[in-house]
This record gives C-alpha cells, sequence and structure tokens, in this order.
C-alpha cells in the first residue's frame, strides 16, 4: 500500500473521530487546541493539531496533519483541511470548505461552499461541480462535531442508531452510526458499513470530558489496525478575531 493511501485512510479515519468539544448542548462549543498521534499496526505515523475557533461572526474548525515517522515522515505527507459552519437549534452546517494535501511530489486539493439560499454547492474535486439540493449536508471534515453534539443533548439510551447527509467529493451520501453506553463516562460510536463492505470503526467519547474522543480504532481485513490517541487538549480563552 502507499503512503498516500495509507495517509488518505488515516485522515478519513480522523475526520469520523476527533470530535469538537461542546460547552452545553447545542450551545456554541468552546474554543480550543487539541494534538493527536496516529499509528498503524502499533507504529506511529502521523500527528493531527486541532484548533476550533468560536466567533461572534463566525466558527471555523482547522486541522493540520504531518508525518512523523516511517514513509509518512519520509515523503513529507502534510494535510490542511479547513471548514467554516453555522450552528442553529439543533443543526450544524458546513459552509465552505477547503482540504490541500501534499505527499512527495504528488499534491491533492478540495473544496465546496454552499449557498444556502438558493440551495446550491459549488465545489471543485479533480474538476469543478455544482449540486442544487434542499439537503443540507455536512463534510465529512465536520462529521466530529455533529457525532459529539448528538451524544452530548441526550442520554445514549435514546439515540440507539444515528444517520446524517455527508458531502463526499461530488455525491451526498448517508453515513449511519450505532451508539453505546460503556463504564467510566465512555460512549462508543460505531460506523455501521453495508455488508459487503469489510471494515470497522470505532470511537470512544468520554462525557465528562466535553465529548471529545479518548480512543479510535480502525480495521479493514488484511491491514493493520489504525489508532488515534488524544494527547493535549487545551481551552482558548481570548480566541483572535
Amino acid at each position: 500500500m502507499t503512503v498516500l493511501k495509507d495517509m488518505t485512510k488515516l485522515l478519513i479515519l480522523i475526520e469520523c473521530s476527533l470530535a469538537i468539544p461542546m460547552a452545553q448542548a447545542f450551545n456554541l462549543p468552546a474554543s480550543y487546541e487539541a494534538t493527536y498521534s496516529v499509528s498503524r499496526g502499533g507504529k506511529a505515523m502521523a500527528k493531527q493539531t486541532t484548533t476550533y475557533l468560536s466567533l461572534p461572526s463566525q466558527h471555523t474548525l482547522s486541522d493540520t496533519t504531518e508525518g512523523t515517522h516511517g514513509l509518512a515522515s519520509f515523503t513529507g505527507f502534510k494535510r490542511n483541511e479547513t471548514t467554516n459552519f453555522e450552528i442553529a437549534g439543533d443543526k450544524v452546517t458546513a459552509i465552505e470548505h477547503k482540504m490541500r494535501q501534499k505527499v512527495a511530489f504528488k499534491k491533492k486539493s478540495y473544496q465546496f461552499k454552499l449557498s444556502a439560499k438558493e440551495n446550491i454547492i459549488n465545489g471543485k474535486n479533480k474538476k469543478p461541480f455544482t449540486l442544487q439540493t434542499d439537503i443540507k449536508p455536512i463534510s465529512s471534515h465536520m462529521l466530529p462535531l455533529w457525532l459529539s453534539a448528538q451524544v452530548c443533548k441526550k442520554s445514549v439510551s435514546s439515540l440507539k442508531n444515528i444517520s446524517i447527509p455527508v458531502l463526499k467529493s461530488k455525491k451526498i451520501k448517508t453515513y449511519d452510526f450505532n451508539v453505546f453506553a460503556e463504564a467510566n463516562h465512555l460512549v462508543r460510536v460505531e460506523r455501521i458499513y453495508p455488508k459487503t463492505v469489510q471494515k470497522s470503526s470505532h470511537i470512544w467519547l468520554n462525557t465528562k470530558q466535553n465529548c471529545i474522543p479518548v480512543k479510535t480504532l480502525h480495521k479493514e481485513t488484511g491491514e493493520p489496525m489504525i489508532e488515534t490517541k488524544l494527547l493535549t487538549h487545551n481551552l482558548i480563552t481570548k480566541p483572535n478575531k
């Protein structure tokens, strides 16, 4: 498996696992910075720094992931991803999303912007695309925010399973999850894949720690286990305007 494919899988996993801490259910999240380690088969591979800023005019989530060990470090893997979004009631809507990725001599980018009044999404993957839809999906980058909000706002026993429309590449897909209460204030969120897909993804959120994940695991048949762990988490008391 190439480093590019390896790191792309890692980032997809991270997007589904690094949840934004909510100060209260569906109130504005507290601004923060967190770091996460990423390992594959028990070996360190990358580090991600996540910054969330909550300002009166906008909410911004930014991630920077860099290869720290092995081929990921040797090839200079780096990925920057930013999403501006809105919170209205119990809804989180991605307004604008940008991603840039570099590994060795290969570069990759992706972006989209929502025009809410016209129900149009304009974006660019390898080629420009336009979607006209009444559905306002989130990006895969926003999945952790939505999962965290869902887990924190209700008792876990009332959730059972949850779904969300996600804009992936240039198509809107529905992602499904099961939710399980565990000991020590932990909640495990499991991605539901089609029966033909041999994958498993699990996230453990700590309800006493603003629902941030303490561990994630991802497994594919014939591939080593991918694990992420929270390293540091600090609130930003005075975010820059």
